[in-house]
């Protein structure tokens, strides 16, 4: 009797453990990419926003591979620097010329001279194929510059804009985009940036760099206090590991477009850093796709998914945990000649 009940009890046992394998089995990103297929490719590339920050060096280096994202279909628009330079305004006529919308940054170094709004006018005037322009970014981290004064600056600049050049939308600076971000947007807020938006300012940008729940419910909290009226761009985001970015796309993605985010720009096409799309090219070298790179370009689509030969949404999902998400993960903040990074 004993060892019949003993064999039932193990048998219970067995079948519960069983059950409890079956129930509790995880389908990870990391399967999508293991275990390819055409819809699976088709919903990565659906959660990418076909939205790039564009370094201002060498365009005829750039070029090809650019057209790779143009032709595929996923790249619609890009942030682009340094436009009073002419190669940079022919760069940003390329653009245009192939159907990618340009956002035009007016760099920091200007917005504390007396004449700023002329020295804008003059850079709308001189780039007349550009109509959206942010104004500054990142501006108390590169040039110490704090809410109140920025916001005084970019209200001068927006009303004088709607006067003489109507046709032009603007973009306020994004904030930094962890650490602090959520209470630089919130100190923006108090110096007067909704009253702003109430006056017609049309975008707030910011910045992610922190997929935190944490972060992400302070930046929810601030935005609430935005018009709804008033689009949110993030115009810089990305993770500093390429073994982790196609899993950055499918899972935090998503999670920006919860903030009311209309548009997410990816930091960056090429650089010296693992944000970068593509290596080599700032220094003239051969250039190095990463994984998501092939995936948004089509290299890997014919060969399938699994073919980048790495396990990015797995390494994702290992590492994103609020340990992973310090000040580190973001842009090196004390370089203020983007390029270098």
């Amino acid at each position: 009797m004993f060892k019949e009940k003993k064999f039932f009890v193990l048998f219970l046992l067995v079948v519960f453990l069983a059950a409890s394998c079956t129930k509790f089995e995880l389908t990870t990103p990391s399967d999508v990419l293991n275990n390819p297929s055409s819809k699976d490719y088709s919903a990565i590339v659906n959660s990418w926003d076909s939205y790039i920050v564009v370094h201002p060096f060498n365009p005829e280096i750039q070029k090809p591979h650019l057209l790779k994202l143009i032709e595929s279909g996923v790249l619609r628009g890009v942030r682009l620097e340094r436009s009073d330079i002419p190669d940079i305004q022919n760069f940003a006529r390329w653009f245009i010329s192939h159907g990618v919308e340009v956002l035009g940054l007016f760099e920091n170094e200007h917005l504390s001279e007396p004449n700023v709004c002329q020295i804008f006018s003059r850079r709308i005037m001189n780039n007349r194929q550009i109509t959206t322009w942010q104004i500054g970014n990142e501006v108390q981290n590169f040039v110490g510059m704090g809410a109140k004064e920025y916001v005084s600056i970019l209200r001068k600049l927006f009303l004088y804009t709607r006067q003489h050049h109507p046709h032009i939308v603007i973009a306020s600076q994004a904030s930094v985009g962890t650490g602090k971000g959520a209470d630089t947007l919130r100190k923006m807020i108090d110096a007067g940036l909704d009253k702003l938006c109430y006056e017609g300012l049309p975008i707030v940008a910011i910045h992610y760099y922190s997929h935190t729940t944490t972060r992400l419910d302070e930046l929810k909290s601030q935005i609430a206090r935005i018009p709804i009226s008033t689009r949110i761009w993030v115009t810089e985001t990305n993770i500093r590991d390429w073994n982790q970015q196609i899993g950055y796309v499918q899972k935090v993605y998503p999670m920006i477009r919860s903030l009311r985010v209309e548009r997410i720009y990816c930091y960056v096409f090429s650089g010296r850093n693992d944000y970068s799309l593509v290596k080599g090219l700032p220094d003239g070298l051969p250039a190095e796709y990463s994984p998501l790179m092939k995936l948004l370009s089509g290299e890997s689509a014919s060969m399938g998914v699994n073919s980048l030969g790495d396990k990015s949404s797995e390494a994702f999902v290992q590492n994103s945990t609020p340990d992973n998400n310090s000040i580190s993960d973001k842009p090196n903040n004390k370089s203020k000649q983007r390029i270098q990074r």
